[in-house]
């Protein structure tokens, strides 16, 4: 008999330690909902906000061709529905906008300064991201000029873009006493600076 009351006690005390242990659990919070949301795609390090880590360094010293990479990136919460093909492009309105903005003066890339290597980047389904490069031939650029290379997205196969993060700056800030000089020095061995 008191095995049996025992057990019954046992069971009951665990019954009321489970209704007691459940009601004091909170519940988790609400999360976010992704599936109400639309795809968009931007590009990485774009927007005037990331205009210095877009600036390219000239060095003469270098190999002249400078290769940059650009990174389209898909948010989505369904990234499965098939390939995204992005479609870059050059953008020179931007550079009045952003020198009525900033008070600067930067000028276009001269014709055959650099190259788009491939127009079209392909975000494969299951990804998030796809890439291409830009060359930059050092040896066509005035280094005392400071130009801007506003890359841009000029389709995205339906997506959203970011209002502020579809245009990378690529940047170069010119010298203003950069170029060839020629120098000429004349030293005399007296104080006076005259004589032969």
């Amino acid at each position: 008999m008191t095995y049996k009351f025992f057990k019954t006690a046992i069971f009951s005390i665990s019954a009321l330690a489970l209704v007691v242990i459940s009601s004091c659990t909170k519940p988790l919070p609400a999360r976010t909902d992704f599936t109400q949301t639309s795809d968009f795609v931007i590009l990485t390090g774009a927007g005037t906000g990331n205009f210095k880590a877009s600036n390219i360094q000239v060095n003469t010293s270098s190999p002249d061709t400078v290769t940059l990479t650009v990174i389209a990136d898909l948010a989505s919460a369904n990234n499965n529905n098939g390939a995204v093909a992005v479609t870059i492009g050059l953008d020179n309105t931007q550079i009045t906008t952003y020198n009525a903005a900033n008070g600067t003066k930067f000028q276009p890339f001269p014709a055959g300064s650099f190259k788009i290597v491939n127009p079209i980047i392909t975000i494969p389904a299951g990804q998030h991201y796809g890439t291409t490069t830009i060359q930059v031939y050092q040896n066509k650029l005035d280094p005392s000029i400071s130009y801007i290379l506003p890359v841009s997205i000029t389709d995205a196969s339906g997506k959203q873009l970011s209002s502020n993060q579809n245009t990378i700056f690529y940047n170069v800030i010119g010298n203003p006493i950069a170029g060839n000089y020629t120098h000429e020095w004349i030293r005399w061995n007296n104080a006076t600076g005259t004589g032969t």
